[in-house]
This record gives structure tokens, C-alpha cells and sequence, in this order.
């Protein structure tokens, strides 16, 4: 490999790694082994930095997704009969609650004694029961 070509096949996998956030799916969009990738990281500095960046924005990717669903939720179609009549909005409880346990360090200290009852409706929706600590006799949030 020329030097051009590592250049630019460094470059093609730097910059699908920033979306993709997985190394062998980005080794594979730019034409290299995952072998190649980390031959790089080990022997290349100015590749470890630029790696570093590249998954920083990966991560941040990560982080856009998980409060998209937490916080804005995503619709979810449903039918009667095999028609369309309307759709329902979720959210995930569960990425909520683990963002909250990781963000707000007075959250996770009033958490360490205590444990919420957790009951998963569908594949991701979670609801989440803190009738004694609420004080409430039903769920925070309903699906």
C-alpha cells in the first residue's frame, strides 16, 4: 500500500467509524482488514489521535440516539383489522433511567440503597414502578 492509498483508506475508515462506531464494519466500508486498523492504532500516532476524535463523534452518536428514544420516543404503527388507525408513542424508561444514573451524581447516591421494580413491556419499553418511593400508587409512565 502506497502512502497515498493509506492515506486515504485511513481517511475512509475514520470517517465511517464516526457513524458506524464499530471498527470491523468501518475496516470493511474502506477496503481493509480489522487487522490493518489495529496494526494503525498501534504503530501510527497521528492515526491514534485522529482515532480518538473519530470515536469521540461515534460515541456522541450514541448518546444523540439514546436521548432521541429516552426522551423524544419514536412512533410505533398500529392496526386494526390490517388498516393503519393510528400510532402509539414510546419511550425506553430504561435508557432514561441508565442516563440519569450516569449524568446526575445525586440520582446514582439515592440509588445505591435502593432498587426500583422494573417490569419490560414489548422489546423496548420498560416501565418503571416506584410506588413506595413516589408515594403513588400507580406506574410514573404508562405505554
Amino acid at each position: 500500500m502506497t502512502k497515498n492509498q493509506k492515506a486515504a483508506a485511513q481517511q475512509a475508515f475514520l470517517e465511517s467509524f464516526q457513524v458506524i462506531g464499530v471498527i470491523t464494519r468501518a475496516a470493511i466500508d474502506a477496503g481493509v482488514s480489522r487487522r490493518t486498523v489495529y496494526n494503525w492504532l498501534k504503530n501510527d500516532g497521528q492515526f491514534q489521535e485522529r482515532f480518538k476524535l473519530a470515536e469521540e463523534d461515534a460515541r456522541d452518536e450514541l448518546r444523540a440516539e439514546m436521548w432521541r428514544r429516552a426522551v423524544e420516543g419514536w412512533d410505533v404503527p398500529v392496526y386494526y383489522r390490517g388498516n393503519l388507525v393510528g400510532k402509539i408513542r414510546k419511550y425506553s424508561d430504561a435508557l432514561l433511567l441508565r442516563m440519569a444514573y450516569c449524568r446526575l451524581p445525586e440520582y446514582h447516591q439515592a440509588r445505591q440503597h435502593e432498587r426500583p421494580e422494573t417490569a419490560v413491556v414489548g422489546a423496548a419499553t420498560t416501565i418503571v414502578v416506584e410506588t413506595v418511593e413516589l408515594g403513588r400508587d400507580e406506574p410514573v409512565r404508562s405505554q
